[in-house]
């Protein structure tokens, strides 16, 4: 597989793996050196098992914050 798909393929996956990207682009885990970081690693021939499996799956987070009762609205990372 090409970068370039590889980083669409990877452009997508950011967006479903985080409940709220287009607030979160500042935030440490999600800002552009990030994104930029896991791109090159995609482009090394690691895999996202997860999105490897699961390609379409939404809702389905490792990490939610404490505040605002996140885990119980499901809004996570």
């Amino acid at each position: 597989m090409c970068a370039t798909k590889i980083h669409m393929k990877y452009s997508i996956m950011l967006y479903l793996d985080l409940a709220n990207p287009k607030t979160n682009t500042r935030n440490a885990g999600f800002t552009q050196e990030e994104r930029d970081g896991m791109t090159a690693l995609l482009e090394e021939g690691y895999v996202d098992s997860f999105r490897h499996l699961y390609p379409e799956k939404t809702g389905a987070y490792t990490f939610w914050t404490y505040m605002g009762n996140a885990r119980s609205r499901n809004v996570g990372w």
